[in-house]
């Protein structure tokens, strides 16, 4: 098992700021959005270097849509080009995962859901699924307007296999009403990586979930994929706090 950090959480002004905390506490794992990173989804502008000369493994990409305006079930053949090109990235990076959110790419029209579009998604997704890097479908609340796989129940309309999985996103399963702790123990088979999260991405300073106890059902389940910290841009001391929160609580899994 493994704890990471997600660069979502940095602010650019002072970004390595970030990175030096991070190493300075003996994190080398990083949830990577490549396009706040890079500023640019041109493969030959990515320098794959940066994370190595840190001494950082890039352990997932996220945010695989972030300044990208399409829709997967409008524009699947734009979709499946982007997509690609993220696997390509991961690869450059040397990561195997990807986490795949973006709920207005996966946005349905007028709210009306049929068989035939999760029929349609999963043949897209399938499309995609190489041994290289993992896709782990991320379910979105309808609080982040999402109307495709917003509640635990739908996931029984997704297929699943070793290269597609469900990302399990503390934040998000909480938004939907759903239990925490049932919803991981019910679908553990399918889940590799764990984002820690609080709705709204807020950080850790005052949670509402229970972290701990979720911490103690990964323990007792012995879940040893990674687990990931995930934040909306935070200023760097309330960053720090935040992550010496996630340490102390989640520490003993690793």
């Amino acid at each position: 098992m493994s704890l990471s950090i997600s660069n979502i959480a940095f602010d650019d002004s002072n970004y390595d700021e970030y990175i030096d905390y991070i190493l300075s506490i003996g994190i080398k794992n990083i949830e990577v959005a490549p396009y706040k990173h890079f500023k640019t989804w041109k493969i030959e502008e990515i320098n794959s270097d940066y994370f190595k000369k840190n001494n950082l493994n890039v352990v997932s990409t996220q945010g695989t849509f972030f300044n990208i305006d399409i829709n997967l079930f409008n524009d699947p053949q734009q979709f499946i080009k982007h997509f690609k090109k993220v696997i390509n990235i991961n690869e450059l990076l040397g990561c195997n995962y990807t986490v795949f959110g973006s709920p207005s790419v996966r946005k349905v029209e007028n709210d009306s859901i049929s068989k035939r579009d999760y029929d349609f998604f999963n043949n897209i997704i399938n499309s995609l699924s190489n041994d290289k890097v993992q896709i782990g479908i991320e379910l979105n609340p309808k609080i982040y307007n999402c109307n495709f796989f917003y509640e635990i129940q739908q996931i029984n309309n997704l297929h699943f296999n070793k290269n597609i999985l469900f990302h399990f996103d503390t934040g998000c399963i909480y938004s939907t009403g759903a239990c925490i702790n049932k919803t991981f123990i019910d679908y553990k088979s399918l889940i590799k990586n764990i984002h820690i999260s609080e709705p709204g991405l807020n950080n850790l300073l005052h949670p509402v979930i229970e972290h701990r106890r979720f911490a103690n059902i990964l323990t007792n389940n012995n879940f040893n994929g990674n687990i990931s910290l995930e934040m909306k841009q935070q200023k760097l001391d309330d960053f720090k706090r935040s992550v010496d929160v996630f340490i102390n609580i989640y520490k003993d899994l690793i």
